[in-house]
């Protein structure tokens, strides 16, 4: 597309949502309408028949209103590297606090509360990359925890 258009392939940006090709400068506000409607709580990658239909999206960045809409709706093609950059938010977060993303306030406790939330709620896949023992953000309980154990949310009353 990019040859075709005698563009730089950084110009050229393809809209999972829409099934479509962005061109250029239009791609900031193609994503910022994107962020004024989102309708689904799914963050994760979603595939058929190994077939990407739609990628990934982290939902710290989608609710980061000081970046701009193209970072804020960055997506990711692999879930294990959409991971992987959820683990780096988590990381920096303070606990409780409600889920980030926008449509969704879920009280959760902890890192692995997060964890399972992500999962059971917003279609992350279940298989993620593990930090080392010593990370400070996923304790040592939470990474030996299997994922189909309690959520630990908190409730909202």
């Amino acid at each position: 597309m990019a040859n075709r258009l005698d563009r730089l392939q950084s110009d050229i940006h393809y809209c999972y949502l829409y099934f479509d090709w962005v061109v250029g400068e239009e791609w900031e506000r193609h994503c910022q309408s994107h962020l004024a409607e989102v309708a689904t709580m799914v963050c994760g990658t979603v595939t058929y028949c190994h077939t990407l239909v739609r990628p990934g999206y982290c939902p710290f960045c989608m609710s980061e209103r000081t970046l701009p809409a193209s970072k804020r709706l960055e997506s990711w093609t692999r879930d294990h590297k959409l991971w992987d950059h959820v683990n780096d938010h988590i990381e920096e977060s303070r606990w409780p606090q409600a889920c980030p993303h926008p449509l969704c306030d879920t009280p959760v406790k902890d890192a692995a509360a997060l964890q399972f939330h992500r999962v059971d709620n917003h279609g992350f896949s279940r298989s993620r990359p593990t930090r080392p023992a010593n990370s400070p953000a996923l304790s040592s309980k939470a990474e030996k925890m299997p994922l189909n154990k309690g959520s630990g949310c908190l409730s909202k009353s």
